[in-house]
């Protein structure tokens, strides 16, 4: 299949990305699993600075993905630049406030001792929509990769210019590239990618119909 990225205002043709193939699909969620065991293994503090990295690639490139939001979307572009400095405030925040919540916590006991730790989940597959194609992404994807766990992303087929600028920006803010990948694949392949063995937690934003058939599978 050939996804085609279209301006809502003019109709013209932004680009065109092909369809990713099964094997490939595959093979990307076993590198994410193997991936992110290490990703989790790294501290707190390690990955919060990568976040506020991402956080200054937002602001840096702020006006190119402003563009490139109502290019495909349709949004005014003072909309689109406010998005995008919203995710990066998001980044700076989970930066700043994971290292505090994701502590261990001693816990005094009547006989003998225990510690609350909190650990990853491990992949998550998030299946984004079209209408804030950055920050319905990066409210989840901060938190997310803070404290550890592993990202792929479904994004709105119409919106993956944003979806693989948004996942270029993680990598080059130093997240590892299997740690966060975008799927290109048509809705009715989510099965696959929920049913997957290395996938332990999916987040959805859409429709009530398209909810319910995620929370089935």
């Amino acid at each position: 299949m050939i996804f085609t990225s279209r301006n809502p205002a003019t109709e013209a043709v932004i680009a065109t990305y092909l369809e990713s193939d099964s094997n490939d699909v595959l093979r990307a969620m076993n590198r994410a699993r193997q991936e992110q065991i290490e990703w989790a293994r790294r501290s707190v503090e390690e990955r919060g600075r990568i976040l506020l990295r991402l956080a200054d690639i937002l602001e840096r490139d702020v006006d190119e993905v402003a563009v490139l939001i109502t290019e495909e979307m349709g949004k005014p572009i003072m909309q689109s630049r406010d998005e995008v400095l919203k995710c990066a405030n998001a980044c700076r925040y989970f930066a700043e406030l994971a290292p505090r919540v994701l502590a261990d916590e001693p816990q005094t006991m009547d006989v003998g001792s225990a510690t609350i730790m909190y650990q990853a989940i491990g992949v998550v597959v998030c299946i984004m929509p079209w209408n804030f194609p950055l920050w319905q992404f990066f409210r989840f994807v901060a938190p997310a990769l803070v404290a550890g766990n592993g990202v792929l992303l479904k994004h709105a087929p119409t919106t993956w210019g944003c979806a693989r600028k948004t996942v270029a920006m993680c990598h080059e803010a130093g997240v590892p590239r299997d740690v966060v990948q975008c799927m290109m694949v048509d809705v009715d392949r989510v099965e696959m990618l929920i049913g997957d063995v290395n996938v332990r937690a999916v987040t959805f934003t859409g429709s009530t119909q398209g909810g319910q058939a995620v929370a089935q599978l």
